[in-house]
């Protein structure tokens, strides 16, 4: 499985950071390039003074994944998040999907939330799922036979 396209949703909340930081450490070791897709949902209204603060947060992100030496663009969506998300995912390359969890109510959205459940049922490629942890600001370290096979060409 060659991963040269991850997507990473973005909403701007505390976890947002340690989702891009697991998504920019897999395409750093990957070689990829990490789509940032922000979607405004439905129902919001968005006025020219929110349209900058939402280009200056992007460009924040997109700023922080550079620097690390990642290729990075983004994408702005309107519409349900789990349907936009999940649009594009089947509509243009993507190999992997990075989100983050929350936790909700019931038993399965309490261990993932409800968006991040539907993109795992419906999405046409692999789903990442970065368990936030509110305690922490160590930066991820990722080791997998996802990733070892990346190096080799072969995975198990």
């Amino acid at each position: 499985m060659q991963i040269k396209h991850v997507l990473c949703p973005v909403d701007f909340s505390d976890s947002c950071l340690q989702v891009l930081d697991y998504a920019s450490l897999l395409a750093q070791n990957t070689n990829a390039e990490i789509i940032l897709l922000h979607v405004i949902e439905t129902g919001s209204t968005l006025s020219s003074s929110s349209n900058v603060s939402l280009n200056t947060l992007l460009a924040d992100y997109e700023k922080r994944i550079r620097e690390k030496g990642v290729l990075v663009r983004w994408e702005i969506m309107a519409g349900l998040p789990e349907n936009c998300i999940l649009a594009y995912a089947w509509t243009n390359p993507v190999d992997l999907i990075v989100v983050g969890s929350h936790g909700q109510t019931g038993l399965t959205r309490l261990l993932v939330g409800s968006t991040t459940e539907a993109i795992m049922r419906k999405a046409p490629c692999p789903v990442f799922v970065v368990k936030i942890n509110q305690r922490t600001n160590e930066p991820p370290a990722i080791e997998t036979d996802v990733l070892r096979g990346q190096e080799t060409g072969k995975t198990k």
